[in-house]
């Protein structure tokens, strides 16, 4: 039997939790180890990278990538769940202007605080929010600070009083959140009607698999050597593997900056090292292994 360990990039359907596409995985791959590198609620569309076997491994460090989405912004309403599914909390008659939005989203480019909605996956106590807010509990939130790199209008309706943004950001953003900060700010309210990511984890929409078909799935598996540009390489030779795949540091004679690396041997990778500086010079520490002696 075939051992998968590498990704799938699915363009996720609306109205599928995230946790439904990994179970939809399992199921097509005949596999128990997968997982996914960053939720995506089930409003939401697009990229979501899902990893098998060793490829689980790396989800800590692709988590850790910029994200880019395109959103749907409705002015005149605010919701209890900040999107078009949730209750209408309050309303307002003005009338927005694409200059309007111009002026203020400076205001929300760059390291920003954010307090995560109630009708998110963040827990606390153990609970989910949106498992709170379901009951009726609302609960006090700590800020978080995250970044945001870049806000484009791509159009603007004024008749229907809407707009679609692309936002680049960091893991961790609330897209909700920040439409609903700039309505406030605008004094129009304002809440997300739709939401698709084009970029996530090093993967783009374009390297995307729909799920209505489960043998398109299976061929659009990568492999770990496609494992995306989100850090450099370092290539290693056959006796420097040997030492790392043994759990022991070596040391190498390189230019390269200390930091986290994708690994080589041979155009395959071995897995993410941590190259430091010490007494004896620059060395190479294995931190995930991932290399498979079947293909290499």
């Amino acid at each position: 039997m075939r051992k998968y360990n590498g990704f799938i990039v699915v363009d996720k359907p609306r109205d599928m939790g995230s946790t439904d596409v990994v179970r939809k995985i399992k199921k097509i791959f005949n596999m128990k180890k997968v997982g996914h590198s960053g939720t995506l609620d089930p409003l939401a569309t697009g990229v979501l990278v899902i990893c098998l076997g060793k490829a689980t491994k790396t989800i800590e460090y692709l988590q850790t990538c910029k994200k880019t989405y395109i959103a749907r912004m409705v002015f005149g309403k605010k919701t209890d769940t900040l999107d078009i599914e949730g209750k209408v909390t309050k309303e307002s008659d003005k009338k927005i202007k694409i200059e309007d939005i111009e002026g203020v989203l400076d205001n929300y480019i760059g390291t920003i605080k954010q307090i995560p909605p109630m009708y998110s996956a963040l827990k606390v106590d153990g609970k989910r929010l949106y498992e709170l807010a379901r009951e009726g509990i609302e609960i006090e939130r700590k800020s978080r600070t995250t970044n945001i790199y870049d806000i484009e209008i791509l159009d603007f309706d004024y008749n229907n009083q809407s707009c679609n943004i692309k936002v680049e950001c960091s893991a961790g953003t609330y897209i909700r959140t920040l439409i609903d900060d700039i309505g406030d700010e605008l004094g129009s309210y304002a809440f997300m009607s739709d939401l698709r990511r084009i970029n996530c984890s090093g993967f783009t929409i374009n390297d995307s698999v729909d799920l209505d078909n489960d043998e398109k799935v299976k061929e659009s598996f990568l492999d770990l050597n496609n494992f995306p540009k989100i850090m450099e390489d370092i290539i290693v030779d056959d006796d420097t593997l040997d030492f790392i795949l043994n759990g022991m540091t070596s040391k190498l004679d390189v230019i390269n900056n200390p930091g986290k690396y994708i690994i080589k041997n041979n155009n395959n990778i071995v897995g993410i090292g941590n190259l430091f500086t010490s007494d004896k010079g620059k060395m190479l520490k294995l931190e995930k292994h991932l290399y498979n002696h079947e293909n290499n």
